[in-house]
């Protein structure tokens, strides 16, 4: 019976784990990780000292031990996208407030420090607002953000149209 009620309880925490929406991943900063981004494959790279501050200077930042888990965001729900699960990822796709679409994993299986992980998705349509990550931060557990920065190809169609803004106004 108690293993019973412990594996009930290990269920529940589990269901927990995963993010439901947006709002469950907190602002964060970072440093020693980095997303780079090449069409439809994110790749996330950790140096030898990745941080995390979850509390923004409330507690300081917090060596990260494992991340479980990569989404992308969408605070106005206008972002979808498909993937498959691959190796011991499982693709997650939840919408409810905003969007979230990503990978998880079990902790043994997760990225440590000095590594490099590609996660490519099959389809991704709308803005992309925020990378959010499943982190263990010194044994704490947390789903936090960074904010996306654009693709260097959205950035230069950006570019080329401010320019051809530029050019009509002066004729």
């Amino acid at each position: 019976m108690r293993k019973l009620a412990a594996l009930s309880l290990f269920g529940a925490l589990a269901c927990l784990a995963t993010a439901q929406d947006v709002n469950a991943f907190k602002n964060a900063t970072f440093s020693d990780l980095n997303v780079s981004q090449n069409g439809l494959t994110f790749t996330v790279t950790t140096g030898a000292h990745p941080m995390v501050d979850a509390d923004q200077g409330s507690a300081g930042p917090a060596a990260i031990n494992v991340i479980t888990g990569f989404w992308i965001l969408s605070d106005s729900g206008v972002l979808y996208a498909t993937g498959s699960n691959f190796g011991n990822y499982q693709f997650h796709n939840n919408t409810g407030t905003g969007s979230t679409f990503g990978y998880q994993t079990q902790q043994r299986y997760g990225q440590l420090k000095n590594q490099s992980k590609s996660f490519t998705f099959k389809d991704i349509t709308g803005p992309i607002a925020a990378y959010g990550f499943m982190v263990n931060a010194q044994g704490t557990p947390a789903h936090v953000r960074m904010n996306a920065v654009p693709e260097p190809a959205t950035l230069a169609a950006i570019g080329v149209a401010c320019a051809m803004l530029r050019r009509r106004k002066k004729a």
